[in-house]
């Protein structure tokens, strides 16, 4: 067994090694160029829960080869974390708030709206980071205690730390929270937020699976997870999204507290969705592949709509390359170029029309898949069919079980 990235126990099982999986940020310029792979093994901690890569990919395979690659987090819930966030003790308008990546900004403003004085790491002259292109797979990998610690010297502790979406992209879990909280004075606050990956395990969804990721989190594990060392968590709160939620939790530096246990039944329960999850993929992978050979032999032509990495997985661990002639993308930055793993082309998505598609399948979010499928009208006014590969959205593929 290896040991836990939270709770430190030598506890971590193994629930599926998935095998050779590609980096679904670096777009082939050519159907046959040389791939970077590596292996994708998630375990399970069986003394707190979490589910882990148990061998992450090297922080420096993860940075994009181009400066064109962009994620957006969720931020319809941000007024709300914000007008939390205010009423805590001691952020009166002039206390400081420090951010730790990109991610932070739109929060930052908005405290910055509620008076206070804001400020962001600097890739450069705080963490040392002059690569092009670089995120928050280097920022996790530079950011430590010692760096933490020569940055307050020279910034100053802040009153409240924010970090957005980058706790589940820490390999040195545990450190990179101890180094976070170290950018806080005592009595200061810092705040995580996660995704939640509760909807995407229950209801098998293989795209909640990425290698920049190292950590999927449920409330029980999040909970567990910010509250390790000692810090009181003291505010949590669950923000719904259709695909998944957002996990928020808020810290006091110098509030010791143990760590949030999980109760034997949450532990059993967190156990029983995580192997259900692991175990799904062969049904789920033969299910697919049944379908889209059915579709493609009694209706026609199959392309899939969104060249990101929700699309790269999907058909890589599932094994559908084979069914599917394009990926429909109107980012020019991407078209002309092949979908890593699949080494599918990628084209804008007039081809739907033009190459007589008959099934699109959306890998956009399901937030955006109302404008998605409205802009795409004539294709589906000539007979043309979307569905989602998401099973949590309301245009999920239907597949109907054989008599």
């Amino acid at each position: 067994m290896r040991t836990c990235s939270a709770c430190q126990a030598p506890a971590v099982e193994l629930l599926r090694d998935y095998g050779p999986h590609p980096i679904c940020n670096r777009y082939l310029t050519t159907a046959d160029a040389p791939e970077f792979a590596h292996p994708m093994v998630i375990g399970q901690c069986g003394a707190c829960g979490l589910v882990q890569t148990l061998d992450p990919v090297p922080a420096a395979e993860l940075v994009p080869a181009v400066d064109w690659i962009a994620y957006n987090e969720p931020e319809g819930h941000l007024d709300a974390v914000a007008e939390t966030l205010a009423c805590l003790p001691g952020l009166k308008p002039g206390a400081v708030c420090a951010g730790v990546s990109f991610k932070d900004d739109t929060l930052l403003a908005r405290m910055q709206r509620r008076g206070l004085t804001a400020w962001r790491l600097d890739m450069e002259a705080d963490l040392g980071i002059t690569r092009k292109g670089c995120g928050v797979e280097s920022i996790q990998a530079r950011l430590d205690l010692a760096r933490a610690a020569t940055i307050t010297a020279k910034r100053g502790g802040a009153d409240l730390v924010i970090a957005r979406h980058i706790l589940e992209h820490a390999h040195d879990l545990r450190g990179f929270i101890t180094a976070v909280r170290a950018l806080a004075k005592p009595g200061g606050h810092v705040v995580f937020e996660v995704p939640d990956c509760t909807l995407a395990f229950d209801l098998r969804d293989i795209t909640t699976l990425w290698e920049e990721h190292t950590v999927y989190f449920t409330p029980a594990t999040f909970q567990s997870t910010v509250s390790s060392g000692g810090a009181a968590l003291v505010n949590f709160s669950i923000h719904p999204y259709p695909f998944e939620n957002c996990l928020v939790g808020v810290t006091r530096t110098d509030a010791g507290a143990p760590a949030a246990v999980a109760s034997k039944e949450t532990l059993a329960a967190e156990q029983r969705r995580a192997r259900a999850f692991a175990e799904s993929l062969p049904a789920r992978r033969e299910e697919m592949r049944r379908f889209l050979t059915d579709f493609r032999a009694r209706h026609g032509k199959i392309a899939v709509l969104g060249a990101g990495h929700l699309a790269c997985t999907w058909i890589h661990l599932l094994g559908l390359a084979e069914f599917v002639e394009f990926l429909a993308d109107d980012n020019p930055h991407k078209q002309n170029h092949f979908l890593p793993g699949a080494r599918l082309p990628i084209r804008g998505s007039s081809s739907l029309l033009t190459e007589n598609i008959k099934l699109c399948l959306l890998a956009v979010s399901p937030e955006a898949e109302p404008k998605v499928i409205a802009r795409n009208h004539e294709f589906v006014g000539r007979g043309g069919r979307i569905a989602s590969i998401f099973p949590a959205s309301r245009n999920a593929l239907v597949i109907e079980k054989p008599a």
